[in-house]
């Protein structure tokens, strides 16, 4: 996770507070196109990592007309997963059930898809994984993130926060470059074959270009999330 997008990022038109601490915020970006798209950073669910990088994605998805939320949460050094979990709740209540795509990225991935099994999750219509942690125990045996999924948990992963233990209530489609490193492209195969998702391979493509303004697997991340707004 240490080659993050260098392009300079366009601040939100506004960021609204869904809790009190200073990471419970929503960066929101205006658009006029199809619906809203609640985008959700990676960072292997680390203190170090927040949803800075992920500002080029959120403002390059507004001038293509989406109106864009891009959610904060708190990742404190130890029990993270309550904290975390309680977090992306919370600001999927605040923003009132409207329709909406929900998008993440690395670990966002993961706290994308499992965020359709969950109460305040009933007006997502589907998700877009981005390299996403959809197989808990995979990632965790092979150690990804210098064992991240452990630290997350403070042990091994729960199936109720588990994606590919969770049948898709909605669509999710899974894009991935089959050139990855950091989470490898055999996660999103796995999730695929168990639970008949939707799977998009970039050829050559690392951790980086899915979120990356201006790639080919940028245009393709765009596209995945048109689909799913048609279908719904």
């Amino acid at each position: 996770m240490d080659r993050l997008p260098d392009e300079p990022a366009r601040g939100p038109d506004r960021t609204l507070p869904y809790g009190p601490a200073a990471d419970q915020v929503i960066d929101r970006y205006d658009g006029s196109g199809p619906g809203l798209v609640v985008l959700v950073h990676g960072g292997f669910w680390k203190p170090a990592y927040d949803r800075e990088h992920l500002r080029p994605m959120a403002a390059a998805l507004s001038d293509n007309g989406f109106e864009v939320s891009l959610v904060e949460y708190r990742r404190p050094e130890s029990g993270r997963w309550p904290v975390i979990s309680a977090d992306i709740r919370a600001a999927l209540a605040h923003l009132g059930g409207v329709p909406a795509v929900i998008v993440g990225h690395s670990a966002g991935g993961q706290l994308a898809v499992w965020s359709l099994h969950q109460p305040e999750g009933a007006g997502l219509v589907g998700a877009v994984s981005l390299a996403g942690c959809l197989d808990l125990r995979s990632a965790d045996h092979d150690g990804l993130g210098a064992g991240a999924v452990r630290a997350l948990f403070d042990g091994a992963p729960p199936s109720n926060a588990d994606p590919i233990r969770l049948p898709p209530r909605q669509p999710v489609v899974a894009v991935h470059g089959d050139a990855d490193l950091d989470v490898p492209i055999e996660i999103s195969r796995h999730y695929a074959q168990r639970t008949g998702a939707r799977l998009v391979e970039i050829p050559g493509a690392d951790h980086w270009p899915l979120i990356t303004p201006g790639t080919d697997a940028f245009d393709v991340t765009i596209d995945s999330i048109r689909t799913l707004f048609a279908r719904s």
